[in-house]
Parts: C-alpha cells; structure tokens; sequence
C-alpha cells in the first residue's frame, strides 16, 4: 500500500529513497521493510514520507500499530493477572479451611483427609467458621468423612459436658 502512494504525488518516497524505476518486487519490498520498521516501534527512519498522503498514512500506520500492541500487553497482563488472582484465591480458600478444622478441633488424620478431598475436589467456594462454612465443607465431603466429622463434634460436646461436670480434661487428648 505505502508502495502504492508512492505513485501519485511528486515528489514521493520512492524517488526519495532512489527506487522509482526499480521493478516492482523492489519496492513492495521496500514497502514491507517500512512497514514493519514502523509496526514494531523500531523506526530507523530511513524510509521516510516525503509528501503529505504519506505522512497521512504514517501517521494511521503507527496509531493502528501502537493499537495493536496495546491490544497485545493488556490481553497479555490481563491473563497473568488471572492467574494470580486465582492461585491467591485458592490460597486464602486452604487457609480458611484450615482455620475451620482448626476450629473444630478436628484430628490430624481426619484434616488429611478433608485436605485430599479438598484438593480432589477443588470448589471455588468461600469457607469460613460458621454455620454456613459447615455447610460448604460438609458438602465437599463423602459420607463416610461426614459422619466421622459428626462423630468428632459429638465427642467434642460430650467431652466439654462431661469436663464441666466432672472437673476432668481427660477427654481433650
């Protein structure tokens, strides 16, 4: 194209840079050096507009190519941004979690197993210690790990009843 305007106006880029009677493919390929000297921001200035039509397309050349590449970084830090945002997400998930079996003062094997069922089956979630983080957690779970989940916190209630009754701590160990 920028070969093209090169044609219609005197005096013109092609006779600036020496190339107005060379052959065709000679200056499509000088156009195409220009091109992409100006697209990539590299800009040696040796091909440059002699007349006000090839500046005019300078100028839309170089707002399309800084465009383009605008378009390019921002799409290029939006999905890093992406990532991040989901690694820290799921990060602060663990962390709740933890601080709900920690909590419930649920063992050490059965936190294994709410963690590997946890990662099995990462939900998106948010977990907290309340009745709705139970909830969350106790849906994410089998059966079997809920009713041992159950049974923990039953043991935990009968154990601060009998402790408050009887003076003993010997449930808590």
């Amino acid at each position: 194209m920028y070969a093209f305007l090169g044609y219609f106006d005197d005096p013109n880029w092609l006779q600036a840079y020496g190339i107005s009677t060379d052959p065709p493919v000679v200056q499509w390929l000088a156009s195409v050096y220009w091109a992409i000297t100006l697209l990539t921001t590299v800009g040696y200035g040796d091909v440059l507009p002699v007349n006000t039509a090839e500046r005019l397309m300078n100028i839309i050349c170089m707002l399309v190519g800084a465009l383009v590449f605008g378009t390019i970084v921002g799409d290029i830090t939006t999905v890093a941004d992406d990532l991040g945002k989901d690694k820290a997400k799921r990060r602060l998930e663990m962390t709740m979690l933890n601080s709900y079996m920690g909590f419930r003062k649920l063992e050490k094997s059965l936190q294994y197993k709410i963690r590997k069922t946890y990662f099995d089956n990462y939900d998106n979630s948010k977990l907290s210690v309340n009745d709705q983080s139970t909830q969350r957690v106790m849906s994410m779970l089998s059966a079997t790990l809920r009713r041992d989940v159950m049974k923990q916190m039953v043991k935990e209630i009968e154990c601060a009843f009998l402790c408050c009754c009887c003076c003993c701590c010997c449930c808590f160990t």
